[in-house]
């Protein structure tokens, strides 16, 4: 495996050797990571400022290299976003030695280490100067410790940048030859320890320009490792003690990488085709360079195609192999193209023109035009063909006046006498007076003029829209939503509406202007007294007053017990009426003391002394059985139901809503009835103690049939007491 990648090596260094210049044209940014305040590893801030200083003498002169010295965090951010998105031709260089700024929009140090690894694989070169690289991050004056997990991460491979062999220490790294710089030492010795990286350890191509190496192992201190497209240099001198020569090996290691071609001075004079001098511009990798007569430039050796620009001449492209060139520039042809803007005809120095004609004149010619029209003052147009365009000309048209006399047509009298200042030609007026209809008068002018026109007055209409109702008469006339009247000027018209549900209103309407109007009329208040009288008895049930509005109304007339009556009437004026009502069926309840009642063959006993039953229209009749009979006199709610107490009798007729008289119970009945009940209450307590105390002692004794037996006597004997005493009582 270490032959495979020895091999691969050689091959690489040999092809990059023998290449032509590839990267001749190609556009470089170096972007150095200068952050003061920030922490250090093995680098100072003279290192910083040597490193600035070495990038731009080496790399900086080359016209197409761009270096920007990045001294915040948040550019930083900002640059490693959009090499990120275009990472071709962007170069990276640490100058914080081993520790490497991480901006705060990162979580952690992982994140930054992806983003520029990123960058690499895109195409771009990440620089490490000065120890081991990325072995710390810092965002303050102190440094975080990531360890050997930081270039491991970045590399996503197991390599290590120590220098130990076994106890050995090595310090001292030869020069392979690769830079092929004789300023360059054979040999470096690094009295702190060194920071090379095992390229045993590898499985990418890489670049060794200063190693130690045996026979099985080889470590790089200087060199640069292939990811995918782009590169990564290293430089592991202690930038401490020995940062010059760190950051020149580094410097020159990039510069290796790059390929860059020598440079050589180019000369290039400027001459116009009549052999003047010409002041031009020289667009070279971004930068224009002006100069009047000859320029010096920078180039980079080889051929070089510059384009060469200059105000009044044809631009040029010249291919440059020589050192010295004479760019000759040919005067430029403009086109002036007059634009007729008002009016769109005219003549030209003498020769008509519609709407637009060119001119054509050599740089710095001038050409005088002269423009005329018969309605428009004449103009005069100077142009200096220093470029192409378009001249816009508007003439001025020629000022007169034309005076307008307008009359009453009826009357004659004089409405308007005014001048209207105007421009010569077509003229188009409109003769607007107030309350009269318009004239519109055209003629071409070509000088003061003067008219008279005859107004006529203007009509007006007054629409009149009918809300509610939407059917009236106006004036004798039945009209149906809406009604369109139409007069002159100050002309008065009186309406009349009517409706004979509704209250008339008279409305006046003089005729100074169009008008829609809505004519709502109010809906007349009537009032309508409606009696009830009882369809059998004929006496007075109900007497209702309904208040309403005239037109077609249904009126409903109710009362307990009684069917509704409900009648249509179409009024325009109060209205008195009476009708008849039929009484339905209702409730009466019956107190009774004892007894029952018989209605219609079905028998009611009473619950709690009351029995209800419902009455029909016609007199009924009622049956109460019971022993004794006591006639009393009781008068019967005729509008609905009542509460009446009978002592039962044999028979209660309801004729004309009355019953026959019957005789209340004596004092003495009533003492004898309570009485006999208060000894029944009696009896039945002593009968439920009786066979609860047999009950218990028959449990105890054991002769439970026997007492059982007494009880059952016992109860057999109440049960007749009580059913002689009831027929007592009856009685």
């Amino acid at each position: 495996m270490r032959k495979l990648g020895v091999m691969l090596t050689l091959l690489l260094i040999i092809s990059l050797v023998n290449a032509p210049s590839v990267h001749a044209a190609k556009q470089y940014t170096v972007y150095i990571i200068d952050i003061p305040g920030l922490g250090l590893a093995w680098m100072t801030s003279e290192g910083q400022e040597y490193l600035v200083q070495k990038v731009s003498e080496e790399l900086g002169v080359y016209p197409n290299i761009r270096v920007v010295v990045v001294d915040t965090l948040d550019e930083m951010y900002q640059v490693i976003q959009q090499a990120k998105a275009d990472p071709e031709g962007v170069i990276i260089i640490n100058g914080h030695g081993e520790a490497i700024p991480l901006p705060t929009q990162y979580p952690d140090w992982r994140a930054l280490y992806d983003d520029l690894r990123a960058i690499v694989e895109g195409g771009g070169i990440f620089v490490s100067i000065g120890g081991y690289p990325l072995y710390y991050w810092t965002r303050s004056s102190s440094t975080v410790r990531v360890g050997p997990d930081g270039a491991k991460y970045f590399l996503q491979a197991s390599v290590l940048f120590w220098p130990s062999l076994g106890s050995t220490t090595v310090k001292t790294y030869s020069s392979t030859g690769l830079l092929n710089d004789p300023s360059l030492p054979s040999q470096v010795y690094v009295d702190v320890l060194p920071r090379p990286f095992h390229a045993e350890e590898l499985s990418y191509p890489y670049l060794s320009a200063y190693e130690w190496r045996d026979s099985s192992h080889r470590w790089v201190i200087v060199g640069a490792i292939k990811l995918s497209s782009g590169w990564f240099v290293h430089s592991g001198i202690d930038g401490t003690n020995q940062w010059r020569v760190s950051i020149d090996l580094g410097v020159a290691m990039l510069k290796y990488v790059l390929n860059l071609p020598p440079l050589e001075q180019a000369v290039l004079y400027f001459r116009g085709d009549a052999g003047e001098e010409v002041t031009a511009t020289v667009e070279y990798y971004g930068v224009r360079h002006t100069a009047t007569g000859s320029l010096t430039l920078t180039v980079l050796e080889g051929t070089n195609t510059l384009t060469v620009y200059a105000s009044g001449y044809t631009p040029k492209t010249v291919v440059m192999t020589p050192t010295t060139t004479t760019v000759t520039l040919t005067a430029s042809t403009y086109t002036l193209t007059l634009s007729l803007a008002e009016p769109e005809t005219a003549t030209v120095n003498g020769v008509a023109v519609a709407h637009s004609t060119e001119y054509t004149g050599r740089f710095g010619a001038v050409t005088t035009l002269t423009v005329t029209h018969p309605f428009y003052s004449e103009s005069v147009v100077t142009h200096t063909f220093t470029a192409g365009g378009v001249r816009v000309v508007s003439l001025v048209r020629k000022t007169v006046t034309y005076r307008v006399v307008a009359t009453d047509r009826d009357y004659g009298s004089t409405l308007l006498n005014t001048g209207v200042t105007t421009t010569a030609g077509q003229l188009t007026l409109t003769v607007s007076v107030e309350h009269y209809t318009p004239v519109i008068i055209s003629t071409t002018l070509t000088g003061d003029a003067s008219t008279t026109v005859e107004l006529a007055p203007s009509t007006y209409t007054y629409v009149v829209v009918f809300g509610e109702p939407e059917a009236v008469t106006v004036n004798g006339r039945f009209v149906s939503s809406s009604t369109v009247c139409s007069g002159r000027y100050l002309y008065t018209t009186t309406l009349l509406i009517t409706n004979p549900y509704y209250s008339g209103i008279t409305t006046t309407h003089v005729f100074l202007e169009d008008e829609v109007v809505t004519v709502s009329l109010v809906r007349k208040t009537i009032t309508v007294a409606v009696t009830g009288v009882d369809y059998d008895y004929g006496t007075l049930v109900v007497a209702s007053l309904f208040t309403t509005t005239a037109g077609t109304n249904t009126f409903v007339l109710s009362r307990e017990y009684y069917r509704p009556v409900t009648f249509v009437r179409d009024l325009t004026n109060d209205f008195t009426t009476e009708v008849t009502m039929t009484r339905t069926a209702f409730p009466v309840t019956l107190s009774l003391a004892r007894g029952l009642v018989v209605y219609r063959g079905t028998t009611y006993t009473p619950e709690g002394g009351l029995v209800t039953i419902t009455l029909g229209r016609s007199p009924e009749s009622i049956t109460l059985t019971g022993s004794s009979v006591y006639p009393t006199t009781v008068a019967l709610d005729p509008f609905g139901p009542t509460i009446m107490s009978f002592t039962p009798s044999e028979a209660i007729s309801f004729g004309k809503f009355s019953v026959p008289s019957s005789r209340p119970p004596l004092p003495i009945e009533e003492a004898t009835n309570r009485a006999i009940g208060l000894v029944l209450e009696l009896l039945t307590a002593l009968l439920v103690v009786y066979a609860f105390v047999n009950i218990a002692l028959g449990v105890v004794r054991g002769d439970l049939k026997k007492r059982v037996r007494r009880i059952v006597i016992a109860t057999m004997l109440a049960f007749l007491l009580v059913g002689v005493m009831d027929w007592i009582v009856g009685f």
